[in-house]
């Protein structure tokens, strides 16, 4: 849902923007559900155009058609949110 709401991502942007809600997360952690999210076609990972050495993350369109499946989820109040796999979702939708 952070990936929606900014057009692209880098690490450093992802760890410390408040709104990503990844503070507390360990970056080894979130790297390896970022590449399983590649993989799935959901983002892509590239280097960036603006900066040598840097990764930058962007939503493809699948992952704009599963991040706009959580917005109506969320806008319906739908029970499966309730779900611990849903944590934080709703603050990002």
């Amino acid at each position: 849902m952070y990936l929606f709401s900014v057009a692209k991502a880098n690490q450093n942007k992802m760890m410390n923007d408040e709104t990503a809600g990844l503070r507390g997360q360990k970056w080894i952690s979130l790297t390896n559900t970022l590449d399983e999210l590649c993989e799935w076609g959901w983002i892509e990972k590239k280097r960036s155009d603006e900066a040598a050495n840097v990764t930058v993350y962007q939503l493809l369109e699948k992952g704009r058609k599963v991040a706009l499946a959580l917005k109506e989820l969320q806008g319906g109040k739908n029970e499966l949110l309730k779900l611990d796999s849903f944590h934080g979702i709703n603050s990002l939708v």
